[in-house]
């Protein structure tokens, strides 16, 4: 490596000095069994494209990630037992930490300034409304996320107050809402944990944008436990009356 360049005598003395200097460095390199910083920044490069890849994979088989938490579940309440509703709090908290992480407050200065209509991204959102998990979805099939936050956010809310008088209209039995509690869990699992993923990606852009390809396997992860533990809670109710109360859910989605 070094000989064609010290018989280059057409070169400048300082290029021949500085290429013989980075041949030598290379040879060095090569002699110590190592590799310069060049390649190590590729060769990680590459790692991490890998992982990212296969996150992404992981992530997009989130259906049967909640239904395989879901049988562990039902079959075996026991192993998920453990996951109690503090840890379900936390669980959504952190969701939702790292929904506000992918948005800015441009995000929702756009939700209030256009109508949901007539775009893609808003029509996933809206096709998918109403929670931490659909939320999720949004977010995996690049949709709108902070419409979908925004619209999970108002039918919580309208929740403490249409809910009673629907019940009492539909089964004729009034269902206590207090609205005090249930804006009090909205603001631990909604507001406050996106409050701080958009205050992080504000002020941390660089780490939000590192893990930003890793958080929404993690969310798959959390939610597919909290399905899991739910089940768990109430395994034996579902493995008593499971057709009946499949048949209800069924019916209640199959007509939006």
């Amino acid at each position: 490596m070094l000989l064609p360049i010290m018989m280059d005598s057409s070169r400048p003395a300082g290029e021949l000095s500085a290429a013989a200097a980075s041949g030598a460095g290379d040879v060095a390199a090569a002699a110590a069994g190592g590799s310069s910083p060049a390649v190590q920044t590729t060769r990680l490069r590459a790692f991490e494209s890998t992982v990212q890849k296969w996150c992404d994979r992981a992530t997009s088989l989130f259906p049967a990630w909640v239904l395989g938490a879901a049988a562990v579940g039902m079959l075996r309440p026991a192993a998920l037992s453990w996951f109690n509703s503090g840890l379900i709090t936390a669980a959504l908290a952190t969701t939702m930490v790292c929904m506000g992480m992918t948005l800015t407050l441009e995000d929702f200065a756009a939700v209030a300034r256009k109508a949901p209509a007539g775009h893609g991204g808003r029509c996933r959102s809206v096709h998918s409304h109403g929670g931490t998990a659909s939320n999720l979805v949004t977010l995996i099939a690049n949709g709108d996320v902070a419409l979908s936050v925004s619209m999970t956010t108002v039918s919580t809310l309208l929740a403490a107050v249409i809910t009673g008088p629907l019940t009492k209209f539909l089964v004729g039995a009034l269902v206590d809402i207090s609205a005090v509690t249930l804006m009090k869990a909205t603001a631990q699992v909604v507001f406050l944990p996106v409050a701080m993923g958009l205050l992080l990606n504000t002020r941390a852009k660089g780490i939000t944008r590192r893990l930003a390809p890793y958080t929404p396997l993690l969310c798959v992860a959390l939610v597919a436990m909290i399905c899991g533990s739910v089940v768990a809670a109430n395994s034996s109710i579902l493995l008593g009356s499971g057709a009946a109360l499949v048949g209800a859910v069924l019916t209640l989605h199959a007509g939006g």
